[in-house]
């Protein structure tokens, strides 16, 4: 059933938040997928789709959020690297009236694909032409 796995304990099977809420958002693009780690790590390694709002940005500037999320009814599901930046983001943002923001799990419970760098940049930006005389 399920599109990246199951963790089985005592006979039954035990799925991740992280992994039916990633199949969940990668399924619906109306939920958006946000990794609050830190843009290095992200850019060394996110789920496919999932956006980059470090909670170090968040926590500095609160109404930050209010740009990069001007809708707060929208679907927001959470992760970082051990759930305490992800959670932290999700209380922060609750308090701010997000209600459909949820810390989903951590990045560790993730058995799907990865992807790497920014997907906003370019691979190989466009070196500058040389000035001709």
């Amino acid at each position: 059933m399920g599109l990246f796995g199951r963790k089985k304990k005592d006979g039954q099977v035990i799925v991740a938040p992280i992994i039916t809420k990633g199949e969940e958002a990668l399924a619906d693009p109306s939920i958006i997928l946000v990794d609050s780690r830190s843009y290095s790590e992200y850019c060394d390694g996110h789920i496919p789709g999932s956006i980059n709002f470090p909670y170090s940005d968040f926590n500095r500037n609160p109404d930050i959020v209010y740009d990069v999320f001007p809708d707060k009814d929208a679907k927001i599901y959470l992760y970082s690297l051990n759930g305490d930046w992800s959670w932290s983001t999700e209380l922060l943002m609750k308090d701010l009236g997000y209600k459909n923001a949820e810390h989903i799990g951590t990045l560790d419970g993730w058995l799907g694909d990865y992807e790497f760098g920014d997907p906003n940049m370019p691979d190989d930006p466009e070196e500058p032409e040389e000035p001709t005389e």
